[in-house]
């Protein structure tokens, strides 16, 4: 088993989340129960940038290691973000990194269309063992963070 847990916590106030972290580090630790030879990149909060999410995705096209029919798994705890788009009605949903600018979403965030297709090609080239769900933001951008859930 292949994964790559990111979870986010620190977003600057008043939108910090409260247990995102946790949650990466159960996830964590539960995917090394499940499987104890799982190679696992955890990123959390700081080292959880575009930068840092993107190179961390992309390493799975490289990795020689991963065959077909080994499970892989991306697991991320943080916000989401829909940022209008020009001349649409509809809005484009965005991953949002420890580095996310909502000033500039184009720029900081992760649009979940550039993931789509970066998990068609990682199926395509490791084989189609991709745990995942449907992948659109689940809260609206800024909830309420005085919500004890978050």
């Amino acid at each position: 088993m292949f994964a790559l847990v990111i979870g986010i916590s620190q977003y600057p106030e008043p939108h910090a989340l409260h247990g995102a972290v946790n949650d990466a580090k159960a996830m964590a630790t539960y995917l090394k129960t499940v499987s104890a030879s799982c190679s696992l990149e955890l990123l959390l909060d700081e080292r959880a940038t575009k930068a840092g999410i993107t190179r961390a995705l992309h390493s799975f096209l490289d990795n020689d290691e991963i065959q077909p029919g080994d499970a892989i798994v991306i697991y991320f705890a943080g916000h989401g973000y829909a940022a209008a788009r020009p001349n649409c009605e509809r809005t484009m949903p965005f991953l949002y990194p420890h580095d996310f600018e909502c000033q500039n979403p184009g720029g900081t965030g992760i649009p979940v269309q550039v993931l789509r297709q970066w998990l068609g090609a990682l199926a395509t080239k490791r084989g189609d063992n991709i745990v995942r769900g449907e992948l659109r933001p689940v809260l609206p951008p800024f909830h309420d963070t005085s919500d004890p859930r978050y």
